[in-house]
């Protein structure tokens, strides 16, 4: 084969592979998803609380919690970032002890539980419309509590880092024209089903400057479901 000869082979394969390109250029086809920018949602599971004082007013049961998150995602190219931010509620009742005082009660008390968090949530997204996303982090979360009966009440927090892994199933997966035209309407890029294990070390207070261990913690293993959309 004479050089010219290859060099038009070669000039032919190039044309070849950039005219599909320059064709939908030219018609102005739009990106196949919009930019992720920020997430939101709601899960509900159950928490497992391990310190052995609580255990032993309130015992060792799941308790329901729900949680409500929100973030930004400043990078979504094969690697999945956001910085989350959550707030949670759960309430339960015990024996007639109080935990937080050790003193006894004539009625059976109460905890409620505000876990406030912040997340670096980091997920493996590799494929485009990739059906499953596995993902995990760590972050820092701070439990505000009040435990009362029908007469007394103490309130107080814990703080401690957390760790958490799981899976987002990709709802858009089962329906990819229904959530083409949601993305182009609404701006609403992917909505998932997750489901998450996480274990919060929420332990410490702030005393004098420093962090110590309280009395009692608030550490415990969580498992949730949910629902989020990434916009």
């Amino acid at each position: 084969m004479s050089r010219v000869h290859a060099l038009r082979v070669l000039v032919l394969a190039l044309a070849l592979l950039l005219l599909p390109g320059a064709a939908l250029a030219a018609k102005g086809e739009p990106a196949r998803e919009s930019k992720k920018f920020m997430s939101g949602g709601l899960n509900v599971g159950w928490l497992w609380l391990q310190d052995s004082n609580v255990q032993a007013v309130y015992s060792d049961k799941a308790r329901f919690v729900t949680q409500l998150k929100f973030g930004v995602v400043p990078w979504s190219k094969y690697i999945h970032v956001e910085i989350d931010g959550s707030f949670g509620f759960s309430q339960f009742t015990g024996t007639q002890r109080f935990v937080t005082g050790g003193g006894a009660s004539a009625d059976s008390v109460m905890l409620t539980l505000f876990p406030f968090g912040v997340d670096l949530l980091v997920g493996i997204d590799i494929a485009f419309e990739q059906p499953v996303v596995p993902y995990g982090g760590v972050g820092l979360n701070w439990t505000v509590f009040r435990e009362h009966d029908s007469g007394s009440k103490w309130n107080g927090y814990r703080l401690g880092p957390s760790a958490f892994f799981g899976a987002a199933i990709l709802l858009d997966s089962f329906e990819h024209s229904r959530a083409a035209a949601l993305d182009s309407k609404t701006g609403i890029n992917d909505a998932f089903l997750t489901i998450e294990g996480r274990y919060n070390g929420a332990r410490s207070i702030v005393d004098a400057g420093a962090l110590r261990l309280g009395a009692f913690g608030l550490q415990g293993w969580q498992l949730s479901v949910g629902i989020k959309l990434v916009i």
